[in-house]
């Protein structure tokens, strides 16, 4: 449409906080409020289940209970540009969301008991998903899984 990236930039941050990230069709570490570029990197592969729940999650009211954690952000310290996604894993909101929904935090337990490599609430919730070393070990790991009533279980076939 004619646009610059940096115009696509600043349209897709209008429409959410994260959105910026998908101008770059590549994996990348965002920084800020998710909307400003940091590094380019690779990603190791993996296989990711999601758990969404039968219940939706209002953001406005997420936020309306949310204390930031941190005085701004962490360090990144990414020696080379192939990482764990595993290893890059934080989201602040989890706190208020697992009050909110002490459920939620059970169902990230059970992924890691599952033998999950890491776990994490999606955005501001409700959907969470856990990191798998390759699609074997996403099916191995359903298999101890304790399934709850109204969720949705949806194994991914490859991440990258």
């Amino acid at each position: 449409a004619g646009f610059s990236e940096k115009e696509l930039i600043a349209m897709a941050g209008r429409l959410g906080s994260d959105c910026p990230f998908f101008i770059f069709k590549q994996p990348m570490v965002m920084i800020g409020r998710g909307d400003e570029p940091f590094k380019t990197v690779e990603l190791e592969e993996r296989a990711f289940l999601l758990v969404i729940p039968p219940f939706g999650i209002s953001t406005p009211e997420v936020y309306s209970k949310f204390t930031p954690l941190t005085q701004g952000g962490d360090t990144l310290n990414i020696y080379n540009n192939k990482i764990h996604p595993e290893s890059l894993l934080r989201n602040d909101l989890e706190v208020v969301v697992f009050n909110m929904h002490p459920e939620l935090a059970g169902v990230k337990k059970q992924l890691i008991d599952s033998g999950a490599l890491g776990s994490l609430m999606s955005g501001s919730g409700s959907a969470l998903f856990g990191i798998f070393k390759d699609h074997e070990h996403l099916l191995n790991s359903m298999n101890h899984l304790k399934k709850r009533e109204g969720y949705r279980y949806i194994p991914t076939t490859r991440f990258n």
